[in-house]
């Protein structure tokens, strides 16, 4: 097991050749994400990995492996993105959140419980060619704060596939 230092600050991370377990813990990334794609499990948990690139595109690899723990795209100082290589699985109860900067799904898939980009902050969103499934219940599609949000659907398709009978919001 791997346990990186709680509230950690990281440049990249890259992670290939690794087997075992990373604990949940609270990750400040400058840089890009690499995950192998067989041998890693990362250790479920509320605390979120934040990207805070200021500057410039940084790179979200999962190579298929599902990350149970949010996900946020705010750099500290306005501009960098965070664009996906390869297609993005969040826990279903974990949100992928927008609070500022850009971020670019790159015509992948996306899949967690919520999606959150509401806000005032200057941040864009581009969707892609993708299909966008939200499992969460409540409030799983949270753009109702469109002050400052460039958003760029393209021919992206939204799911929300929860069946149950509790309520889901999509707030757009």
């Amino acid at each position: 097991t791997l346990t990186l230092a709680s509230r950690g600050q990281w440049g990249s991370l890259n992670f290939t050749g690794f087997a075992g377990t990373v604990s949940n813990t609270q990750r400040l990334l400058f840089g890009s994400w690499t995950n192998p794609a067989s041998g890693i499990t990362w250790g479920a948990g509320t605390l979120a990995t934040i990207f805070s690139n200021t500057f410039g595109t940084t790179t979200l690899t999962t190579n298929g492996v599902t990350l149970d723990f949010p996900i946020t795209q705010s750099p500290s100082s306005g501009g960098g993105t965070l664009q996906l290589v390869g297609s993005l699985t969040l826990g279903s109860t974990r949100t992928l959140q927008v609070a500022s900067g850009t971020f670019d799904a790159n015509n992948n898939n996306v899949t967690a419980g919520a999606f959150n980009a509401a806000g005032s902050s200057v941040r864009s969103v581009l969707m892609g060619l993708g299909t966008w499934t939200l499992s969460g219940t409540g409030t799983v599609w949270n753009i109702d704060t469109t002050t400052n949000l460039t958003f760029s659907p393209s021919t992206s398709t939204i799911v929300l596939s929860d069946t149950s009978a509790t309520a889901r919001t999509y707030a757009g």
